[in-house]
């Protein structure tokens, strides 16, 4: 049974837990608006180092080394690892934003006060936010020195972890960086696909060595990038290759491969596609089907014409689209076909001729 005094008791043990989260909150706040006003006193200094970097002109100097000088207010922060990291954390937001002499000479820097070393640090660290940080450092500041490291961590088993450091050889070596789809095992997402694509968009095209291989691979998820590199880059050598996917077992490989032979077509294009056409998904109808709209082929003609008699009407509007592509052969097919006149062929020709005069 609760007594008056139990009730007591607890209210005054709750009352003394509760003054001393207080305490330690605002002993917490206090520290942190410390640590805030001294990080914007340091900001001022970093700024005007940085500043004194990216103005640096060879001229200044008969040797090709590269050298700022550094105070000694500023040597002195450099021994706070607090300092170090505001300084790093400077560096890299202003390298993404810069290029060419400006951003070569904030590398430079970089390297000058060591701190590419507590980037490297950071990826020893067992918590995974800390690696990621210290991999994406040293990509932005392209330290080639620790590209070992940086590939070792491409197949890590921590998925933003993988994901940095694929990133990062990409972001350092361009499409040659992409030799880690040779060893990973683990799957590579819809996003970081992208985020692959973008990063190459960056940089000079070069030699494109081991699609090839890449599209044979055992991780499916290789081989659809690799599609998706062969469409960008219009990679018209690896045609039998492609074709060769429409095959796989995996539907997400074979429905980019229809995708990429819209970019990638011969006069045989079509007829690979018609042939498979029966045993697909309707999702995957209705991408063939797109294809053979920018195919435009004669071939196609007769198959397309058999697909208006659909009960889907989504593969009577795309196949109606495709016939529209393939030129008067194509428009004399709809007019022609016996349902023509009646709904709903009679509104898809309405929208679709619509579509065409906007």
């Amino acid at each position: 049974m609760i007594t008056p005094e139990h009730l007591l008791l607890l209210t005054i043990f709750l009352s003394c837990v509760m003054l001393i989260l207080l305490v330690i909150m605002s002993f917490a706040l206090i520290a942190k608006n410390s640590r805030d006003k001294q990080k914007k006193i340091w900001l001022v200094k970093t700024d005007v180092l940085i500043t004194k970097t990216i103005f640096f002109e060879d001229e200044e100097h008969e040797s090709p080394t590269f050298f700022i000088s550094v105070n000694n207010r500023i040597r002195k922060l450099l021994k706070k690892p607090l300092f170090r990291q505001t300084l790093i954390n400077e560096l890299v937001i202003i390298r993404k934003s810069l290029t060419g002499v400006a951003g070569d000479n904030l590398i430079s820097l970089y390297n000058q006060l060591g701190l590419e070393k507590d980037s490297a640090k950071k990826i020893k660290d067992s918590r995974w936010h800390k690696k990621a940080k210290g991999i994406q450092e040293l990509a932005v500041m392209h330290q080639e020195d620790y590209y070992p490291l940086l590939y070792n961590l491409t197949n890590h088993k921590n998925e933003y972890i993988r994901m940095e450091a694929q990133t990062s050889i990409v972001k350092i070596h361009g499409f040659e960086g992409l030799s880690f789809l040779n060893e990973i095992t683990y799957p590579i997402s819809e996003w970081h696909q992208i985020n692959l694509l973008v990063q190459l968009s960056t940089v000079a095209a070069s030699d494109f060595i081991g699609i090839e291989s890449w599209l044979k691979s055992k991780n499916d998820t290789v081989i659809i990038f690799a599609l998706k590199l062969s469409a960008s880059y219009h990679q018209f050598q690896l045609y039998d290759n492609i074709v060769d996917c429409l095959n796989h077992k995996n539907d997400k490989v074979r429905l980019q491969a229809i995708n990429c032979l819209k970019e990638i077509y011969e006069d045989t294009t079509a007829l690979h596609l018609i042939r498979i056409y029966d045993n697909e998904s309707v999702t995957h109808k209705l991408a063939i089907l797109s294809a053979l709209k920018e195919i435009a082929s004669p071939e196609s003609i007769s198959f397309l014409e058999k697909q208006l008699d659909s009960e889907n009407n989504q593969i009577k509007l795309a196949a109606t689209r495709a016939l529209f592509n393939c030129g008067n052969e194509g428009l004399e097919t709809i007019e022609n076909h016996p349902r023509a006149s009646g709904f709903p062929l009679n509104e898809i020709v309405k929208q679709i001729q619509m579509e065409r005069t906007k």
